[in-house]
C-alpha cells in the first residue's frame, strides 16, 4: 500500500494547486492506508503480493492527448491519461463536448481509487448533433519508461434515441505498473449503446477496471469485455436497469496462460419490472493460470416480468489451471424468469481426432476448436466489432502452448 500512497503524495506535492478544494484528501488517504487492500469475500482469490513489490510513480503529463475525425470513426488518444485535456479541440465534431470535473467526496475503498483526485474525471457528452453512426475509439496509451501508476476515470453521457458505439483499448506493451480505469455511462431513454473494451497491457502489469452503467426506459446497454491479463486483472461491472424495457447484454472473454490471474465480477440490478438481461462469459486457461467469474443478478420485489440469463463457460487446457466460477441470484419476486449455469471442460478429443483425420496437425486442430469456442461470442456482432477484437483474440490463442 505504501507504494501507491507514495505515488499519490509525490504527485500532490508537485501539483498542490489542483488540490486546494479537495479538503478530504489527507483524511481519505490516511484512512485508506490504514484499511489496506481489500480482504472480503469478493477479493478472496486476489493476491496483491506482486503489486506490493512495485515501486510506482505518477505518470508525467505528456500533452499528447488528441482527438480527430476520420472517414469512418472518431479517435480520442490519451497519453498516460495526463492532465492536459485543455489541449483537446472538439470544435470540429458536432455535438461532442469534453470537460474535466472532480469530486470532494471522501473515498476509503480500493475499487474507487479514481474518485480521490480533483479534476481527474474526463466527461464526454454527446448531444443532439452528434453523429452516432460513427463509432468513437478511445486509446489509452501508457509509456514504458518507468513503473507507473495510471488512474483513468471517464464518464460518457449519450443523447436519447441514439445508437452509439464506443471502443476502449488500453495499450502498454512494456507497462509493469498499476492501471486503474473507470468507465461510467448514462444510457438515456431509447438509446442503444455498445461499449467494447480491450485490455492490451504487458504480461507484468496490474489492472483494475470498473464499469458502471445506468440504463433508462427502452434503452439497451451492450458490453463486450476482452481481457488479456498480466500478473493480475480485476474487472468490476455494475449495471442498473432503472425503468421498463431497459436491457443489458454483457459478454466477456479471458484468455489466461503462464501464472496470470483474471477476476470478473459482474452485477445486474433489475430495479423495476419488464427489464431484460443476459450474460455470456467464456474463458480459456492454460499453464498455471487462474480465473474467477462471479456473476450476480438481483431482481427487486417490484420487478415483475423481468427476464435474466447468465452463463459462464470455461475451457481448461492444463491440469494445473484453476477456475472459480460462481453464478449468484438474489430474487425477491416470483413472477420472473431467471436462468444461470456454468461449465468447465476440456477440448473434445473426438473433434480433434476428426480434424486430424482431415489433414490438420494436433496443434492446428486444438487452435481451431478453441477459436470456435471463443469466437462464438462474436457471431451476432457487426464487422467493426469483429475487426476490433479478432486480431488480439487470434494472437492470444496462438500463444497458448497446450493447444
Amino acid at each position: 500500500m505504501e507504494n501507491i500512497l507514495s505515488a499519490w503524495q509525490s504527485y500532490k506535492a508537485s501539483n498542490e494547486s489542483q488540490f486546494v478544494s479537495h479538503k478530504n484528501f489527507d483524511q481519505a488517504s490516511s484512512s485508506f492506508f490504514t484499511q489496506g487492500f481489500p480482504k472480503g469475500e469478493d477479493w478472496r482469490y486476489v493476491s496483491f503480493a506482486n503489486l506490493k513489490k512495485r515501486s510506482l510513480v505518477w505518470p508525467k503529463s505528456s500533452g499528447k492527448n488528441q482527438i480527430e475525425e476520420l472517414n469512418d470513426r472518431y479517435v480520442l488518444k490519451l497519453q498516460n491519461f495526463s492532465e492536459a485535456f485543455e489541449a483537446l479541440d472538439t470544435s470540429a465534431i458536432k455535438g461532442m463536448k469534453i470537460d474535466v470535473s472532480g469530486s470532494d467526496d471522501p473515498c476509503e475503498n480500493f475499487t474507487d481509487l479514481n474518485s480521490w483526485f480533483p479534476g481527474r474525471q474526463l466527461m464526454i457528452a454527446f448531444g443532439a448533433e452528434y453523429d452516432s453512426s460513427k463509432p468513437l475509439y478511445i486509446e489509452i496509451n501508457i509509456d514504458n519508461e518507468e513503473l507507473r501508476t495510471a488512474f483513468c476515470p471517464v464518464s460518457l453521457v449519450f443523447k436519447s434515441q441514439s445508437t452509439p458505439k464506443v471502443f476502449v483499448e488500453t495499450k502498454g506493451d512494456g507497462f509493469e505498473g498499476f492501471l486503474s480505469l473507470d468507465l461510467a455511462t448514462q444510457v438515456n431513454e431509447g438509446c442503444r449503446l455498445g461499449l467494447y473494451l480491450q485490455e492490451g497491457l504487458s504480461a507484468e502489469s496490474h489492472a483494475m477496471v470498473n464499469i458502471k452503467a445506468d440504463v433508462a426506459k427502452d434503452a439497451t446497454f451492450s458490453c463486450f469485455d476482452n481481457t488479456n491479463p498480466g500478473l493480475w486483472s480485476r474487472h468490476n461491472l455494475r449495471v442498473n436497469l432503472n425503468d421498463k424495457h431497459a436491457k443489458a447484454s454483457l459478454k466477456g472473454v479471458y484468455l489466461n496462460q503462464d501464472s496470470h490471474f483474471v477476476d470478473h465480477h459482474t452485477e445486474i440490478h433489475h430495479k423495476v419490472g419488464q427489464t431484460f438481461s443476459e450474460q455470456d462469459y467464456r474463458g480459456v486457461l492454460g499453464d498455471q493460470s487462474k480465473a474467477v467469474f462471479n456473476g450476480k443478478i438481483q431482481i427487486d420485489e417490484n420487478a415483475s416480468g423481468s427476464n435474466s440469463e447468465l452463463i459462464n463457460k470455461n475451457l481448461m487446457l492444463s491440469k494445473k489451471a484453476e477456475i472459480d466460477t460462481k453464478p449468484e441470484l438474489q430474487i425477491y419476486n416470483d413472477d420472473v424468469k431467471a436462468a444461470h449455469g456454468a461449465t468447465v471442460g476440456q477440448l473434445d478429443e473426438e473433434q480433434r481426432f476428426y480434424l486430424q483425420s482431415r489433414g490438420y496437425s494436433a496443434k492446428q486442430a486444438g487452435q481451431i476448436l478453441a477459436k470456435a469456442f471463443v469466437f462464438g461470442l462474436l457471431d451476432n456482432e457487426d464487422q467493426s466489432v469483429k475487426d476490433f477484437f479478432g486480431p488480439q483474440l487470434t494472437h492470444s490463442l496462438s500463444q497458448m502452448k497446450e493447444l
